[in-house]
């Protein structure tokens, strides 16, 4: 049989025919199958969760819950090492995948910093499962794609290993420290501690209402609190609603000070730091929890005498004190914001030794493998409160966690420190 010898006219035929065009997923994988990916994945959770607003994300308990994380995670990094033009690793390990998921993240946040948490969440929030923001099903999609694509990115780039050193400190350093606090998520115990001054030393802490013996005793020995000068309010009544319209003061209250609110003018004509309260009339004194009063005169902007009176905000010495302008509208005093407050403890550690510690808001106590903060107190008592409340944290995540961090701004300022040097070569060879 002899074969048909070409022509011409056969290659001609050939090259004007058009070339095949790769499908959506059989081509390059870019932003738009990153956002489809991120929008399935994560609408799936989302919807998941909506169906079932009670159930949230929870891991077992360590070690299993670093060998679910970590595991697969490792996995994926081999199987891109092994297999670098596989089209599917190299998608979910791609730049647009990472810009895509790290957004996805911030924007799943959101929620979580504009509304309260918990028990506290609006009734919307519960009725969507949104009240644990960061244990729901579409935030959990969203973070293991992130986690998916740092991990087939350090996969890529683990040989040779100092040529890629940089690289890999810095998003190896950010796998671990996102891994470590989603796998230690099941292992952190957060427990309130309430002391009272001159009670007995006590090591019972409350996690989620249920006792918890902590390995260590505290001991409140004086609790101390600083708070700003109040600041003044005018409410007014809003005809077409059944509450009043309040606009807050920012003039901290003292001697002397003015401010305007609503076209009325202000002046502080006297000022209490401290003061107890007798039919409608206060004194000074200098008892802790007592509230600051303050005598004001109201003119209009015209600079007509309206009246005067006392404002106080109600304590343990006194009921509150306002200043009626008129019908609508009336002149009250803030509560005063906390400027400071802080403990004095004692301390009985897991090894039976005593010390003594202050523990303040920015100011925790280690002890024992845990973090003790300062929390709250007697709100109602202010100054005078002789409870104090503190939050427990345990974590054991945490040094794993602040081993990545470290890793990820070594690896930036070694990173910095090479374009820097490479900028300078550059220079000097002009």
């Amino acid at each position: 049989m002899i074969a048909e010898t070409p022509t011409p006219q056969t290659f001609a035929n050939q090259e004007t025919q058009p070339p095949q065009e790769a499908g959506f997923w059989t081509s390059r994988w870019e932003y738009p199958q990153a956002v489809t990916i991120a929008i399935g994945l994560i609408g799936a959770g989302m919807i998941l969760q909506a169906m079932n607003p009670a159930v949230h994300v929870q891991l077992p308990a360590a070690p299993y819950s670093w060998l679910l994380v970590f595991g697969p995670l490792g996995a994926l990094a081999v199987m891109r090492h092994l297999w670098p033009e596989n089209i599917v690793l190299n998608g979910l390990g791609s730049i647009p995948m990472a810009i895509v998921s790290v957004s996805a993240v911030a924007v799943l946040s959101i929620p979580a910093a504009i509304w309260p948490q918990g028990e506290e969440a609006p009734g919307w929030a519960h009725s969507l499962g949104l009240h644990h923001v960061f244990a729901s099903f579409g935030f959990a999609a969203a973070i293991w794609l992130m986690l998916v694509n740092l991990a087939l990115a350090v996969g890529k780039r683990c040989w040779p290993l100092w040529d890629n050193a940089r690289f890999l400190l810095m998003h190896g350093g950010l796998l671990l420290a996102v891994g470590a606090s989603v796998a230690g998520s099941s292992s952190l115990v957060r427990s309130r501690i309430v002391l009272s001054e001159g009670g007995m030393p006590s090591s019972t802490a409350s996690v989620n209402g249920v006792n918890y013996h902590l390995p260590f005793a505290m001991r409140l020995v004086d609790f101390r609190k600083e708070s700003f000068s109040p600041t003044m309010s005018l409410a007014t009544r809003n005809p077409s609603r059944e509450y009043w319209d309040v606009s807050p003061g920012s003039a901290l209250l003292s001697e002397g000070k003015r401010e305007q609110l609503g076209g009325f003018k202000i002046e502080v004509t006297e000022f209490y730091q401290r003061a107890f309260v007798t039919a409608g009339i206060p004194f000074e004194t200098d008892m802790l929890g007592g509230g600051p009063a303050a005598k004001i005169s109201v003119t209009d902007s015209e600079g007509n005498w309206l009246g005067e009176g006392w404002l106080h905000h109600k304590t343990q010495y006194g009921e509150d004190l306002f200043v009626q302008v008129d019908n609508d509208n009336v002149l009250l005093m803030n509560p005063p914001r906390a400027k400071s407050y802080e403990s004095d403890v004692e301390v009985f550690d897991h090894q039976e030794n005593f010390y003594e510690a202050v523990v303040g808001v920015n100011n925790p106590l280690r002890v024992s493998g845990w973090w003790v903060y300062q929390f709250s107190y007697d709100a109602d008592a202010g100054e005078a409160s002789s409870i104090s409340i503190f939050e427990a944290i345990r974590d054991p995540a945490y040094p794993v966690v602040l081993t990545g961090f470290w890793m990820v701004i070594f690896g930036s300022c070694w990173f910095l420190w090479g374009a820097a040097a490479n900028m300078n070569g550059r220079g000097r060879k002009k």
